[in-house]
């Protein structure tokens, strides 16, 4: 189904804008419950992140069905990018007529759906509502703060983002209801428990990295070899696809791949990402929910980003911060996490898994559905 073809669709009803990796993982928890509760509802794949091993699959193996609208985007500059989608996606809402827009963390499809939805009056619902890193060295932290001002209903993890907006002045429409990722975490994990369960004679390290700051340069890929060589562990790495561009940019993939020591793959879909997080012994990532899902799976983590998201993850000793690549020693860094004892307790700081109910059962209350 391409934009143009939207006639079929009857007005009034809830339209999910969704476009990369994570977005399909939580549209997953509230997509099954709308499915559930036979509760129609539209989905707009904006073609973010558009090729098989970052899209398709996870459609596949999370049993999402398939979108009712799919759009084509370039690889392009943030605002560039932005843009497009702005305009694709007004288009298709002045067309179909949403009765509310449901938005999923901070990609610029959710700052692009949000914005041509609010110009249009459109409510927005906005999951994953509340989270901040303090600073806007970060695209993703823009387009939080944005979508969360000209939202209707703000569903909000934890509650430090509750505090989070609350200090932005927003308090009306703010929900509590947990994280949609350990929905779709809990759901999961018995299929992956068994596999998970082996012996092995060294540490494990499940590192993912993707943002510009750790990986748009040579010095960061010759920081990340480097630790990768004398990690004393053996490393699982699927590469994003930004990562193996720049690593093959700079002529290194030869010497990624040399390393005695590593796992190289690709991007994984969501059950083998869960697996590999689940025979690690520890998690490196600068991702927003690889952090999470560690926490979940009861591993010990470092962040490279100077700071995170989710405070609680750090405050509990759960996290430790490596920073950004480019600006620190990954190997002290991880030496320092890898000497913490584990905490004995992991609260339930992201709900007990039932927050797409909840996120549903605000959505009809509100009269969206």
């Amino acid at each position: 189904m391409n934009a143009s073809e939207t006639s079929q669709f009857p007005p009034n009803k809830l339209v999910t804008v969704v476009g990369n990796r994570p977005q399909f993982i939580k549209m997953t928890a509230v997509n099954n419950e709308l499915e559930r509760r036979g509760l129609e509802h539209f989905i707009i794949h904006t073609g973010q992140h558009y090729d098989h091993q970052m899209s398709g699959v996870f459609f596949d193996e999370l049993s999402i069905r398939r979108p009712d609208i799919q759009l084509s985007i370039g690889t392009i500059n943030h605002g560039a990018m932005t843009a497009e989608l702005l305009e694709k996606i007004e288009k298709i809402f002045i067309a179909i007529k949403p009765k509310c827009v449901l938005v999923y963390g901070d990609t610029n499809s959710t700052l692009a759906a949000a914005l041509a939805a609010v110009k249009l009056r459109i409510p927005v619902a906005h999951v994953e509502s509340g989270p901040r890193l303090g600073s806007l060295e970060t695209p993703e932290e823009v387009n939080r703060i944005l979508t969360d001002h000209v939202s209707t209903l703000r569903f909000t993890c934890d509650e430090p983002s509750v505090l989070n907006l609350k200090r932005e002045g927003i308090t009306s429409g703010v929900i509590k209801t947990g994280d949609v990722m350990y929905d779709v975490f809990l759901e999961n994990i018995p299929k992956q428990s068994v596999r998970a369960e082996t012996k092995k004679k060294n540490d494990t390290i499940y590192m993912t990295l993707h943002r510009p700051q750790n990986v748009d340069d040579l010095d960061c890929h010759l920081k990340i070899i480097e630790f990768i060589r004398n990690a004393k562990a053996s490393v699982i790495f699927p590469m994003h696809a930004r990562t193996q561009a720049k690593a093959l940019e700079f002529g290194l993939m030869e010497q990624y791949q040399l390393l005695e020591n590593i796992k190289l793959t690709g991007p994984l879909g969501y059950l083998n990402s869960i697996e590999s997080i689940m025979k690690s012994d520890f998690v490196i990532t600068d991702s927003g929910g690889v952090q999470k899902e560690a926490y979940f799976g009861g591993k010990l983590s470092m962040l490279m980003l100077p700071t995170t998201p989710w405070p609680e993850l750090e405050e509990s000793g759960w996290l430790t911060l490596g920073g950004w690549v480019r600006d620190g020693n990954i190997q002290e860094a991880f030496q320092k996490m890898r000497s913490r004892v584990k905490p004995s307790v992991a609260p339930k700081f992201f709900g007990s898994g039932k927050s797409a109910t909840i996120i549903v059962d605000a959505l009809i209350e509100h009269g969206f559905l």
